[in-house]
């Protein structure tokens, strides 16, 4: 959350939410944060790390790492069973 939460901050009146329903849409098994970053960061990266920090405080996607790692690029996404 450390890394997070300036992220969801600074971005949380800019996200679009057909970038949200995008990555979630993207994110059918375990991957890692780095290539959702690049498959979406085709205009706004910040945005891009935004939307995904405020889809991992909503519930929307998950990463189970985070329980005992820092956020990284290699950290693993997964989505919500």
């Amino acid at each position: 959350w450390q890394r997070m939460l300036p992220v969801i901050n600074a971005t949380r009146t800019l996200l679009p939410k057909s970038l949200a329903k995008s990555i979630v849409a993207f994110v059918r098994e375990p991957i890692a944060l780095a290539c959702i970053e690049h498959q979406f960061s085709i205009g706004e990266p910040p945005l891009v790390r935004g939307v995904i920090s405020d889809l991992l405080r909503t519930g929307r996607l998950c990463a189970p790492a985070l329980h005992t790692r820092s956020l990284s690029l290699q950290t693993l996404l997964e989505p919500v069973s």
